[in-house]
């Protein structure tokens, strides 16, 4: 296993959750139209980062899905 994400939660200024974050199952076959996974959540081992390189940081308004 290569990366794992879990389930997020939408909080308010106070750290309140207002509802959680819709997270679906993973499947290579989906387009990428949409975000199945909450972000803060994902993790990645090492060997992805060395085989396909770093994030592309000037990606400011779309780096989740980068």
């Amino acid at each position: 296993m290569s990366m794992v994400y879990g389930e997020g939660q939408h909080v308010d200024g106070e750290g309140h959750i207002i509802a959680p974050y819709t997270t679906e199952p993973f499947d290579y076959q989906r387009p990428s139209g949409r975000c199945l996974c909450c972000q803060p959540t994902v993790f990645f081992r090492a060997h992805i980062f060395q085989e396909l390189g770093q994030l592309d940081t000037n990606l400011h308004y779309c780096l989740d899905y980068e």
